[in-house]
Parts: structure tokens; sequence; C-alpha cells
């Protein structure tokens, strides 16, 4: 049976909230020396990590994805927890002299956030995935933020085995140069990223949005509170974001929103429904703190996406039929 394979990280997240804005606490004028602190208002430790996160809500999507990636030594109950959702997970590799990766994440009062992030086995992830494609039937992959060196070779290795993937760089992109970032790009069949993200691929290639987007068969911007864009060469269709009255952190949206697409993507919905998906999903991831810590059966999900984007035969059918 075709299936999705995520590659990126697997790591801790340490999320904590600041009661107040960052604007305030920090002087423009001498960012050049910053040296600040801030008092959070509660912690909690989750599990996270870009594979981690896509992975729990492709499961909740009733797929059954498999991660290739690496951790360190402290990573069995983190493993137990993911297969306990039917993900596959023996194409992780385990590193004894590594920790898993972590996050420590904090948000503001206005949904503007500070991460600090350890990569540990993370950025030992320059492995051969050959044999994980000969494996298993692979009918798209995802590259999402993982260690350098593995997202480069995964990207020529896809693109030697005519492998289908989307390219989403998400935090890791400030560690690539124009040229790195032009080879991941060319080849994939989608790219996804953020407005922020989007604005520094133009800067470090040099190239336009409008340039960019002729190269894939889809460029796909996120924007917030605002849905996101899906670009299909001189193309353009909107997505409108789900409504929701209980927002509570923005963190693990973006996971959830690859999450939805996904699913459209591997059962062959039209892009467009592909993208009413993915914003259904992350409306999920924020209604709670953490990335992994909601939940959504068939019935919840298809409702919220009707009351949203109207009853759509296709979508009812991915879950019924």
């Amino acid at each position: 049976m075709p299936t999705i394979l995520v590659t990126g990280s697997l790591a801790y997240d340490y999320i904590m909230h600041f009661g107040d804005t960052f604007s305030k606490h920090i002087l423009a004028d001498k960012i050049d020396k910053l040296n600040v602190s801030f008092t959070a208002s509660d912690l909690s430790k989750n599990r996270g990590g870009t594979a981690g996160n896509i992975s729990y809500s492709l499961a909740l999507l009733k797929e059954t994805p498999v991660i290739a990636t690496t951790v360190g030594k402290d990573f069995d109950e983190y493993r137990t927890f993911l297969e306990q959702r039917g993900i596959v997970t023996s194409e992780i590799v385990v590193l004894e002299n590594e920790w898993t990766a972590s996050a420590h994440i904090i948000t503001d009062l206005n949904a503007n956030q500070i991460t600090a992030f350890h990569g540990g086995a993370m950025l030992a992830n320059d492995f051969c995935i050959k044999p994980t494609l000969d494996k298993f039937d692979i009918k798209i992959a995802i590259i999402a933020a993982d260690g350098k060196t593995g997202m480069l070779r995964h990207a020529e290795t896809f693109r030697n085995t005519n492998t289908k993937y989307i390219y989403d760089p998400g935090h890791s992109l400030p560690a690539f140069n124009g040229e790195e970032i032009m080879s991941l790009l060319n080849g994939s069949h989608i790219v996804l990223v953020n407005s922020y993200e989007a604005d520094l691929i133009v800067d470090k290639t040099g190239k336009s949005l409008e340039e960019l987007r002729q190269l894939v068969d889809y460029f796909i911007v996120t924007l917030g509170g605002e849905g996101s864009v899906i670009y299909h060469k001189d193309e353009e269709t909107k997505v409108a974001v789900v409504k929701t009255d209980n927002f509570v952190d923005p963190t693990g949206a973006g996971d959830a929103y690859r999450a939805g697409l996904l699913k459209g993507l591997v059962n062959d919905l039209p892009m467009e429904t592909c993208g009413q998906l993915a914003s259904t999903a992350a409306c999920y991831a924020v209604e709670c703190t953490g990335t992994q810590n909601f939940a959504y059966d068939a019935e919840s999900f298809i409702a919220r996406f009707s009351e949203n984007y109207g009853q759509n035969e296709d979508v009812v059918k991915l879950f019924n039929g």
C-alpha cells in the first residue's frame, strides 16, 4: 500500500509562555548588545520535532507514515508513543552516544516566539535513505527541517530515484546558502514555507518568488491567521484559515498543516482540497499547548471541514470509504 515517508527531526519540546510582549523588553537601539531574560509563567515538556509532529497528525488522519531520522539514547519512551499510534519507527537510527534533539520555546502575548534548539543526534543524520525507499512503497516524501547534511543527501537520493518530495525547510533555512537552497528546491514537487521563509529564500537565492515558483509544481506559502496561498506556476489559489474561538498556542500548527496536505496528496485529491485539509488539521494544533497533545476523530474532522469549506464527498470517503 502506498505510504508517506517523513524525514525531519524528532525532539523533546520545552514550551513556555511569557505574560507580556517581547517588544516591551527589548531596546531596539541595543539589539547588537542583546542581553535579556524572560520569566515564563509555565513550563511543559512535550514530544515534538518536525517528523514527530507531522507523523502524529498523519496518524490522526488514518495514515501510517514511515519516519526516517536519527535520535539519541533517550528515545525509548518516544518510540513507544509513536508505535502505539501505528507510526512506523523501524527506519529511525538510534545513536547511543547522543541525546535526542531538544527545543526550548517561549511565546509572548502577541504569539511571537523565541526558540533555542539543541540538535544532538539530529545533526548526525547523514545516512543513506535508499534502503528505506526499496523497503516501502513510498508515494510521496517530505524533507522537513532537520540536520543540514541529511536534508541535502535525502534530496539527492529522492531526485535520483524519482521519488516525489516536498521541500519544507522551516527553521533550518538560515543554515543553507543560496546554492544549497536551489539544490533542494530543484527537483522537488512542492516547496512549503511561511511568508518569512519565502522572503528569506528570495533573499538568499537572488530569485524572485515568481521565478522560484516556475521551478516546481507547487509553491505554497502559509500566512498564519490569513490562511495560505498555493501557487501553481502563474496560477494562485487562496485557502482560508479554519475558524477557532479557542486559540491557545501556534506551536506545531505548521506541522499539522503539512500532515493535512500530505493526507490529500497521497489520496490524489485536488490541490485546493489538499490545502483545505491542511488548514483544518492545523486548527486543532493551535487549540492546545504542545504539538502532539490534541486529538480528534474522523467525525469531528469532517464536521469542521464542512463548516468552513462546505460538504466534500471526497473528504468524507477518505475516512469512511
